[in-house]
């Protein structure tokens, strides 16, 4: 080969070179950013996964606390039911609460009743509709036309504080 053609490919090879490294200088100013970015978009898939995962182990401690909260419920009232006492230990009890619920079973009686008894009432007829005044009265004397039910509902009760 002669000097010529070799010096033209030199120059050709330079010229490569330079071109080569313009486009690499260009690259590596589009890729930072975006590598940048990548990162930080992994950064945040990360930290999403790390939400989810304590947000699936908090839903899964609140299914355990809630499951053991009923069964001492559950024994709270067992031991109640078994002894009658209603604080076993410190921060556990029961409530016992009674309901009286009444229903007039002979409309007619309870206005006899009335007009015999509490005239006063007959004056306000919709006291009459209300079991609950003559429920009042059937606890004082047994009425026949007041059917009362009497409901006894136990509770179990823990201190917010345990």
């Amino acid at each position: 080969m002669d000097l010529p053609t070799l010096q033209t490919l030199k120059d050709d090879l330079l010229q490569t070179r330079r071109a080569a490294q313009s486009a690499t200088a260009a690259l590596l100013t589009l890729q930072r950013p975006f590598d940048e970015t990548i990162q930080h978009l992994h950064r945040e898939h990360m930290a999403r996964e790390d939400v989810q995962a304590a947000q699936h182990r908090t839903h899964r401690a609140a299914e355990t606390l809630a499951a053991t909260e009923q069964r001492l419920r559950e024994a709270l009232i067992a031991h109640y039911h078994a002894t009658k006492e209603k604080s076993p230990l410190p921060g556990l009890g029961v409530r016992v609460s009674t309901t009286t619920t009444p229903r007039i079973t002979d409309r007619e009686g309870a206005m006899q009743w009335a007009a015999d008894s509490a005239p006063d009432l007959l004056d306000y007829a919709p006291v009459l509709n209300d079991a609950g005044v003559l429920a009042y009265h059937a606890h004082i004397k047994a009425l026949p036309f007041v059917e009362v039910t009497t409901t006894t509902r136990v509770t179990a009760s823990i201190a917010k504080e345990l």
